[in-house]
């Protein structure tokens, strides 16, 4: 089995790869698509993956399952080891992830099936433009009563 530890940010993703002499493999490629891609290829189902739950962490367990690989996605709030830590870099980060991976350590969060994820998108979008057609009724509303304009 090969365990990786990735620490994604907004720009880049750092990463470790547990080996089986238990040294750490380190890289590090940008949070970009395509170079996720070709990380992905590398990967098989007899790789395991550990990432922090961060907001585009959907596309990225999609991309990385899609290849074969077993993907755990962390609640960062109960991965204690890490946030308790005195030297916090993202490569200490992603070395911790990947040995608490080996070691099954690790608090997995439930990820939805991608057409769930979808629907939920949908909502939370359709959510959105509710309130915003509520806020301008208001605000029409509120000229008009400023106009003593009958507004019924």
């Amino acid at each position: 089995m090969r365990y990786f530890g990735l620490d994604v940010h907004k720009s880049y993703c750092e990463g470790a790869e547990l080996l089986p002499d238990n040294t750490i493999r380190r890289f590090r490629f940008p949070n970009e698509k395509k170079e996720w891609k070709r990380f992905a290829k590398e990967l098989d189902g007899n790789c395991k993956v550990a990432l922090e739950a961060t907001g585009n962490v959907s596309m990225i367990y999609d991309i990385l399952a899609g290849h074969g690989a077993r993907v755990v996605v962390v609640n960062p709030i109960r991965t204690r080891a890490i946030a308790e830590a005195r030297i916090k870099t993202d490569k200490v980060d992603a070395e911790i992830l990947v040995r608490l991976l080996a070691a099954d350590f690790v608090c997995a969060c439930w990820v939805a099936s991608k057409e769930e994820r979808e629907l939920r998108t949908l909502l939370h979008h359709r959510a959105a433009l509710k309130k915003q057609i509520v806020g301008v009724k208001n605000r029409i509303h509120a000229v008009l009563a400023r106009q003593l304009s009958p507004y019924r």
